[in-house]
């Protein structure tokens, strides 16, 4: 944990805006806020075919980010991850160049670190009730 998921619109091509280089940065950003361990941050990116965005011009296009994260950080702390994972896809999104009018959107979903559970190998485990100390 922390889970990144970023859905896009169809009609962006990944390879043009760099989705790989984005994602890294993505990372990197998470990475160096206080609160995100680096080796936990999972980042998955899914292109989705079928969508509306707007008035469902075809220029338009969409890229949601969804960050799901255990409710012990501070309202500062979410707010600074989502500052800087904007800032990385709006780096991006301006070096884009196409027609599209792409809309981005940053979600941050709370979950309760209680009844999240995870495999490593073949090993199912609930989550470490720890919180996480960069120090």
């Amino acid at each position: 944990m922390p889970k990144v998921t970023i859905e896009y619109s169809a009609n962006i091509d990944a390879d043009a805006l760099n989705l790989q280089g984005m994602i890294h940065d993505i990372h990197t950003a998470m990475g160096n806020c206080d609160t995100v361990a680096p080796m936990q941050l999972k980042i998955l990116a899914h292109p989705c075919p079928y969508y509306a965005v707007g008035d469902m011009d075809d220029n338009n296009a969409v890229i949601v980010i969804t960050t799901q994260l255990f409710r012990e950080r501070s309202y500062e702390q979410k707010t600074a991850i989502g500052r800087a994972c904007t800032q990385v896809v709006q780096d991006y999104v301006s070096k884009y160049h196409s027609d599209l009018n792409i809309t981005t959107m940053f979600y941050i979903t709370e979950i309760e670190r209680e009844t999240t559970f995870s495999a490593e190998g073949h090993t199912l485990q609930q989550a470490s009730t720890s919180t996480f100390s960069p120090h």
